[in-house]
């Protein structure tokens, strides 16, 4: 078997986004720099951006914490597997906490202006025609949460080292059409971290809610 060659590599810095285009074969890498940090990332259809990944979907199936071996699923009436989360060095990831937004930081911390979630990721896709209506929440890597006895979701603080890393590879499903690409992903600084983290190629950096994080960093496989 061939070993994996790196077609590109790139840092992500806080508060920031890009969109990148993964292609049939190709892997994203999501990787820590320093470590302690978390990253939103999303993924459309490149030929379809009605069909998303979606995080409710993806839920149903896996549970609160994809990982390893999990898929990332849209919702119907597609309901196809867009991406397979080929290595998972953590175990680590969240489904159920949504995306931050410039209303949750006015309305709970009082800060009339913030770098968020929704935006950034607003003006990452932009490149693609579309919209802030398009946005939708994240699948949160790195991220530690979980239900308490009364039902309610929490999240605590990771504990994530440097090289730490995500793998994700285009789901081959039966029903997909052979185009070369088939979804536009977004992989992202941390939210909560003050340190920096890498991301491998066909992804995007989103922006973190707290922008303490120095960088972030994507390579891309084939």
């Amino acid at each position: 078997m061939t070993s994996p060659q790196v077609i590109s590599e790139s840092v992500i810095e806080p508060g920031t986004g890009k969109a990148i285009e993964l292609l049939q074969g190709q892997i994203l890498r999501v990787e820590q720099i320093e470590g302690g940090q978390c990253a939103d990332f999303n993924c459309f259809n490149l030929h379809d951006y009605k069909e998303f990944m979606h995080c409710g979907r993806t839920r149903t199936v896996h549970g609160f914490h994809p990982t390893k071996g999990s898929f990332m699923w849209s919702a119907p009436p597609r309901e196809r597997a867009m991406l397979y989360i080929l290595e998972d060095t953590v175990g680590r990831n969240d489904v159920l906490f949504p995306r931050c937004s410039a209303y949750v930081y006015e309305a709970s911390y009082g800060f009339a202006v913030h770098t968020n979630c929704h935006d950034i990721q607003a003006e990452a896709q932009r490149e693609y025609g579309l919209t802030p209506d398009d946005v939708h929440d994240s699948f949160n890597l790195f991220m530690c949460t979980g239900v308490d006895a009364d039902g309610h979701a929490f999240m605590t603080r990771q504990t994530t080292k440097p090289g730490d890393h995500k793998g994700f590879q285009e789901s081959n499903h039966q029903d997909r059409p052979p185009a070369a690409a088939r979804s536009e992903l977004y992989a992202g600084v941390p939210k909560y971290a003050d340190r920096g983290h890498r991301a491998a190629d066909p992804a995007l950096g989103r922006g973190s809610r707290d922008v303490r994080g120095r960088q972030a960093h994507r390579h891309l496989w084939r």
